[in-house]
């Protein structure tokens, strides 16, 4: 009878054994559920980030693409105001030489030297106007270029490339 009751003893000890390894099981099962709840939730908002990440980067990308627009018109501009310059500078008056004044003025001598006298101070003020002139609009032009340069350069900062 001793035997008999030495098994249901090892047969409860084998249950007990056996529950408690069940009791750790469900626990670790539970504790691995609560990580992957956790990791669901971590993954849900690293998408939301990406997603607005995505959004954020298209706007950039759209306001790149709107500036560099803006600067292609804007050079095309200055292209086009440069070619008028241009333009306008050479209907301008040149000055006249010295020797192209005196070839005009006639045979008498003091008739050519008051021409080339008048024709001096007449090409040195028009060549100071005209000087002047050349300086303002080459200002002008640097100015606008370097606007343009600027705008364009300040574009390219503030955007993201590919």
């Amino acid at each position: 009878m001793l035997g008999l009751m030495r098994t249901p003893l090892i047969m409860l000890n084998e249950l007990d054994s056996l529950s408690e390894n069940i009791n750790r099981l469900l626990q670790s099962l539970e504790s691995s559920r609560g990580a992957l709840a956790e990791r669901d939730g971590q993954l849900a908002r690293a998408r939301v980030e990406r997603d607005e990440a995505l959004t954020t980067n298209r706007a950039l990308r759209a306001e790149r693409d709107a500036l560099r627009e803006e600067c292609d018109s804007l050079l095309a501009k200055i292209e086009d105001a440069q070619i008028k310059l241009n333009a306008i500078l050479e209907k301008l008056p040149r000055p006249r030489t010295l020797a192209g004044d005196a070839a005009d003025g006639g045979t008498n001598v003091d008739s050519a030297q008051t021409s080339a006298d008048t024709s001096t101070d007449t090409s040195a003020n028009v060549a100071s106007h005209t000087d002047e002139q050349d300086h303002h609009a080459h200002s002008l032009t640097e100015s606008v270029v370097d606007h343009a340069a600027a705008h364009a350069h300040h574009a390219e900062g503030e955007t993201y490339e590919r």
